[in-house]
């Protein structure tokens, strides 16, 4: 951080100099700057961690029988009216306000049927700790 506020970058050449003298330091972000009192800075720079995967839902007693029930385990299906999609056959409407309800915006206005698997299995158990099975006619639970 310079004496006017401007943030200099590191490890990008033409913007400024790697910290230090190694030039493999140009292969680590930089995730952290901060000034010190008496003048000058400390730099934090490492690897960020990927996001754990998410968990497995799909082994779930609830989620098995009601995928085979409804879909016969196929995530992409929809019924022949194209009124419910994906494996546990959502109706838009529903989809959007689970989305909603379990704080998943990215989901709302997304196809159930083109969802990723993950992001049914999730929402499928969502609304089923929610309101339980009545949404599946009672099945399952």
């Amino acid at each position: 951080m310079r004496s006017n506020g401007a943030v200099h970058a590191f490890g990008v050449p033409h913007l400024g100099d790697v910290v230090g003298a190694d030039p493999a330091a140009a292969l680590v972000p930089t995730v952290g700057i901060a000034a010190r009192a008496r003048g000058g800075y400390w730099v934090a720079q490492g690897e960020t961690p990927p996001p754990p995967p998410p968990p497995d839902l799909s082994q779930h007693p609830f989620l098995v029988c009601t995928r085979r029930i409804e879909s016969g385990g196929n995530y992409a299906a929809v019924n022949p009216s194209g009124t419910y999609r994906g494996a546990y056959q959502f109706s838009r409407s529903t989809w959007d306000a689970t989305a909603r309800h379990a704080g998943r915006f990215d989901l709302v206005g997304v196809d159930p049927a083109a969802a990723a698997p993950h992001d049914q299995d999730f929402l499928a158990l969502h609304l089923f700790r929610w309101q339980g099975a009545r949404p599946w006619g009672g099945r399952c639970a």
